[in-house]
């Protein structure tokens, strides 16, 4: 039999509110209130149940992270062995749940936005390496959840965070000159991405 906040509550010497406050990091909690109903919980290895925290908060705790139509991009590029890195280590730090969504085609991209984001499941989305005119973006921009995109995207009014392509082809171009190299070339990514 699973625990509730009110057995918990009952094995601090404290009220089911109190332990919810506790859980839910209110600065209204005694530090001595706080650390007993902490080891009370730590002793019983009690969870809060999901559901019920999803129902009360109306938040699920969960962020999504796309990587449309480029599985195979995931495993030949550094890059995104590095990007999920860091958004899971920024995730377990919020104590948020991080949902991967691969796509091996444009067909089981499409099935994402009725089947996830409009699901109610997420509480946010991470897209990256969107093509130019995707119709993902399109949706999420008419939707209701919270989104921001990794890149910069091709039409205005999208939240982005993005790298300094230009700079960063400086330094290399300078860190190349600098080793007595004198000609450099370069490869781009697909052209059907902004940053390509």
């Amino acid at each position: 039999m699973s625990l509730t906040l009110e057995d918990i509550g009952r094995l601090a010497g404290v009220s089911r509110s109190t332990v919810s406050r506790v859980i839910n990091r209110h600065s209204s909690v005694s530090p001595d209130v706080r650390e007993r109903v902490q080891e009370v919980i730590l002793r019983t290895g009690y969870s809060p149940n999901a559901a019920a925290r999803s129902l009360v908060s109306g938040r699920t705790g969960v962020i999504g992270l796309v990587i449309p139509s480029r599985v195979h991009s995931l495993f030949e590029d550094p890059y995104f062995s590095r990007l999920i890195q860091g958004i899971t280590t920024a995730a377990n730090k919020a104590e948020t749940t991080l949902a991967l969504f691969l796509f091996q085609d444009e067909e089981e991209e499409a099935e994402l936005y009725p089947r996830v984001v409009t699901a109610g499941t997420l509480d946010g989305l991470i897209v990256t390496a969107t093509r130019m005119g995707d119709p993902l973006v399109a949706r999420l921009i008419a939707g209701a959840l919270p989104w921001v995109m990794v890149g910069r995207p091709d039409i205005d009014g999208v939240s982005y965070v993005n790298v300094d392509n230009h700079d960063g082809a400086r330094q290399a171009a300078a860190h190349l000159c600098g080793l007595g190299r004198r000609r450099i070339g370069m490869i781009g990514g697909p052209t059907s991405t902004t940053a390509g």
